[in-house]
């Protein structure tokens, strides 16, 4: 160890040191062979030397190095085991601040350096030389922690806790090429490190940020360089979804989808603590399906904004491949509602589906989700027909499948006037538009209306403010004009009288 502290090979120090040596060699050769012509130059290369070597034995202090920092008031090194737990990126945040928490309460001290070492490898002092036990500053990251606010956090946090009743140092970093969080560790009995992790993730769990905000769940791609050399994997996500005030007033539902919403939805929720009293099972299912555009995607959303104090977790697209990550932030982030889009992509019927081991997956945690954990799911898809039947038939998973189909002649009416209202404009009269739009979905009638304001502001070249009933049928004749049967479906007739 001696030898390596003397001749590190990354310290300048030790080059020069080198170096002089060399020459302090090459003059006593000289004056061996030449007997004594140069004793004032042995003197002077065998002084520089030395110096340098008291510099590194008595002036490089310690202190500076990683080792020494975190492990210098504990004895028995030999001892200490290193454990660790790997967790997502959108952890770090919580895994971040229940740490610094836990580390209070402990009467820890937190070190905001870094070292690109492992724990287990400072533990061990297995360093290549002292650069590589040398501090440096952390780099810092933003993450979201709202949905209109982000913060920088230090990829890397070091902890020592030295008390009674623990004796421990951590290491908690981001690893950048896989972006997940590492929390590392170095403590005498592994049992007592189950008890800390468990507890750091209760804190975590306990003060997410998550907790109560509506996200939404995306798979980003692996990032590569310029040469196509991959430096970061794919990662999952999660990000916040603006949380909107609901006016009931405003919503447009059919009378009877409302009472069913309101009965297995948010009573069902509201009253979590009295069903369970009653042993009652906490996780429900529940299946919204319906042609395009009836407003499946619009409840769910509206049922995501209204209920209090429960997170809401959104999957779609490609999102719907990490269903056992989904349910998992599901169960972690409990109370919650899981919205699950467009199924019937991924989740079909087994003899047609490509996806069977994703559509096992997804069976295995809609089973694994236990009756006390307060869980639901609300699926939707356009084709009912090709969702699987175990999945849509089967009262344990899916308690009730709901029909989102055309509006109603009063509903018509409401949205379009509500709509209007959206873009500070009105209709006296519209009576004759909501007849012709019969049958017509909500996506059709939301298009209506854009319609209708562009070409109003386009004429006046100023903002709308009202508009005539004559504008809106003349939107709507634009739309339908030269339509087939196939045109007619993508506008929103695909209904049936």
């Amino acid at each position: 160890m001696l030898f390596r502290r003397f001749f590190s090979v990354y310290s300048i120090h030790s080059f020069l040191l080198l170096f002089f040596l060399f020459v302090w060699l090459f003059a006593a050769w000289i004056w061996f062979y030449f007997e004594k012509p140069f004793k004032g130059y042995i003197l002077f290369s065998s002084v520089i030397p030395t110096i340098l070597l008291s510099f590194r034995v008595f002036f490089v202090s310690k202190k500076e190095f990683i080792d020494h920092i975190l492990f210098k008031d504990m004895t028995n090194l030999s001892s200490y085991q290193v454990l660790e737990r790997i967790y997502h990126n959108f952890q770090y945040v919580d895994i971040f601040r229940a740490l610094q928490t836990y580390a209070i309460e402990a009467g820890g001290a937190i070190l905001k350096i870094s070292n690109a070492n492992s724990l287990q490898s400072i533990l061990e002092k297995d360093f290549t030389g002292d650069n590589d036990r040398s501090i440096t500053k952390p780099t810092y990251k933003s993450f979201a922690t709202q949905f209109d606010k982000s913060e920088f956090f230090p990829d890397t946090i070091f902890i020592v806790i030295l008390n009674e009743l623990e004796t421990s140092v951590i290491k908690f970093e981001l690893e950048h090429y896989t972006n997940k969080g590492k929390f590392s560790l170095a403590i005498q009995k592994p049992e007592d490190g189950d008890k800390i992790f468990e507890k750091v993730e209760a804190l975590a769990q306990e003060n997410s940020i998550y907790k109560n905000s509506i996200i939404e769940v995306e798979i980003t791609g692996e990032i590569k360089n310029y040469f196509g050399e991959t430096e970061s994997k794919e990662r999952i996500e999660l990000n916040f979804l603006e949380k909107e005030k609901i006016d009931d007033a405003k919503i447009i539902l059919d009378a009877e989808i409302q009472k069913v919403l309101q009965n297995s939805i948010f009573d069902f929720i509201e009253n979590y603590e009295i069903l369970q009293k009653s042993n009652i099972p906490l996780k429900r299912g529940i299946l919204f399906y319906g042609p395009p555009g009836t407003g499946k995607t619009y409840t769910s959303k509206y049922i995501a904004n209204k209920l209090q104090n429960v997170t809401s977790v959104i999957g779609k697209g490609k999102s719907l491949f990490e269903i056992k990550s989904i349910c998992q932030i599901a169960r972690l982030l409990q109370p919650s509602l899981v919205i699950l889009e467009d199924v019937d992509l991924l989740f079909s019927s087994r003899d047609i589906n490509y996806q069977t081991t994703l559509l096992g997956e997804f069976l295995d945690q809609l089973d694994g989700i236990s009756k006390n954990d307060k869980v639901c799911f609300i699926l939707t898809t356009n084709s009912i027909e090709r969702i699987e039947s175990a999945i849509k038939d089967r009262p344990g998973r899916i308690s009730q499948c709901i029909f989102m189909g055309a509006l109603s002649k009063d509903l018509r009416k409401k949205f379009i006037e509500s709509y209007l209202q959206q873009y500070g404009a009105s209709c006296e009269n519209i009576d004759e538009i909501v007849a012709m739009t019969k049958n017509a979905t909500q996506a059709f009638l939301k298009e209506l209306v854009i319609r209708t304001i562009q070409i109003v502001a386009t004429e006046t070249r100023n903002t709308v403010s009202s508009v005539d009933e004559a504008r809106l049928i003349e939107a709507y004749k634009i739309m339908i004009k030269d339509s087939n049967h196939h045109s007619r479906n993508i506008l929103g007739f695909a209904i049936d009288n």
